[in-house]
């Protein structure tokens, strides 16, 4: 199903005031969602059985009732803007540009990087430490 008649220019303006980061989203079990007007909006991505993709949207009233929902699939024209409306959302939600200027702005910082579950950069003759550098890529390993 494509995005109702009557969702479309909803969906226009809350695309709009997420880019401009005027929408309160935050995580909830499913995916995303943000309260307005007594009630509450929900996306969230899935699956079908067959692997297609889908974002959904779900209108409740605030007391958690369902009020209205529909999905995007991922062969019609709207998924793309769709997704990347639940995307944007979801990194606000998760607040990624706030941690990601933090982490930028300690690399900056420090002369050395170091996470405190690792051991610190001399070689450990402790077999039970964790290899920290093991997951990492030898182009980021930091010793």
């Amino acid at each position: 199903m494509a995005i109702p008649d009557d969702y479309k220019e909803m969906i226009a303006t809350l695309t709009s005031a997420t880019r401009e980061r005027r929408v309160k989203w935050v995580v909830n079990l499913a995916g995303i969602e943000f309260s307005a007007a007594q009630s509450k909006c929900e996306l969230w991505t899935g699956s079908q059985n067959d692997g297609s993709n889908y974002v959904l949207f779900a209108l409740t009233d605030q007391d958690g009732e369902a009020l209205d929902a529909w999905d995007v699939e991922e062969d019609e024209a709207e998924y793309g803007a769709m997704l990347g409306l639940y995307s944007e959302g979801k990194r606000q939600a998760l607040n990624i540009p706030h941690r990601l200027a933090k982490i930028r702005d300690e690399i900056k910082r420090a002369a050395m990087i170091n996470d405190e579950h690792c051991p610190p950069s001399a070689p450990s003759r402790d077999t039970t430490a964790p290899d920290c550098d093991a997951s990492l890529p030898s182009a980021v390993t930091m010793r």
